[in-house]
Parts: C-alpha cells; structure tokens; sequence
C-alpha cells in the first residue's frame, strides 16, 4: 500500500502510515513527495480524477 498527499507540506500521509503499520497493514510504504513530485516526475497516473481532466488544486503551503 503506498501512502501520499498532495505535496510534502501535506501531513495525512505523514499521520495514516504509523496508524497502517501499527495496525497490522504489511508493505505500507510511504511516498514523502506526494503527487505533486510524482507529475513532475514524469510518472504515471490514472484514475478518475486524473481522467476528468479536473486541474490539481494549488499546493498546500
């Protein structure tokens, strides 16, 4: 399971990983950029949101 936000400044993902691994969820992994970082990247997305063509709010900051 990979956990993210929206960019680093975002805590859910910083919160929702320890509440995971303390709960019995395995291969929980973290991903500290947020989907910010993971567009910038050049790396793929999909999903509804992504294929409304709904622009990404402002980060958070």
């Amino acid at each position: 399971m990979l956990v993210y936000c929206y960019d680093p400044n975002c805590p859910a993902s910083k919160y929702a990983y320890p509440l995971l691994t303390t709960n019995d969820f395995e291969n929980v992994r973290r991903y500290v950029g947020g989907i910010l970082d993971w567009e910038e990247a050049g790396l793929p997305v999909e999903g509804a949101w992504f294929e409304s063509g709904t622009p990404a709010p402002e980060a958070t900051k």
